[in-house]
């Protein structure tokens, strides 16, 4: 995993290779695979998303699935949603990152929330990895 962080909080890599080997573990896949994992701010995960979904609103995480050799491509993770979710939920912000790393994660190996049956097995796959990691 390459850890790219635009912002200014500092995050252990540690922290998010554990969820990384979880989820991979989880899928039964091997964990030689590489991806490039993003940290960004409000401004450019909405630009992002307004360029390539063609939708004018912050989200807290985007995947580009890749796929070449064991690249398995990026996910750009915004932390000032993270943290505003994490707020509304009243959860801990390390607890909604880790959810929304392993969603990411879940969608560069092909796994889709758009429609309703979709969403609920990622819900539950993502509820089973938390439950490993805790």
């Amino acid at each position: 995993m390459n850890l790219i962080n635009r912002t200014k909080r500092i995050i252990s890599k540690d922290f998010f290779e554990k969820i990384a080997k979880n989820t991979f573990s989880y899928l039964n896949e091997k964990s030689n695979y590489d991806f490039d994992l993003v940290l960004v701010k409000n401004k450019e995960i909405r630009y992002l998303n307004r360029k390539y979904r063609k939708i004018d609103k912050i989200t807290d995480v985007l995947t580009f699935n890749i796929k070449e050799e064991k690249f398995l491509g990026q996910i750009f993770i915004c932390l000032d949603q993270v943290s505003k979710q994490a707020k509304k939920a009243k959860r801990n912000q390390k607890e909604e990152l880790a959810e929304i790393l392993i969603h990411g994660i879940l969608h560069l190996f092909d796994y889709s929330d758009e429609d309703e049956n979709g969403y609920k097995k990622m819900v539950f796959m993502q509820n089973q990895i938390l439950k490993k990691i805790k």
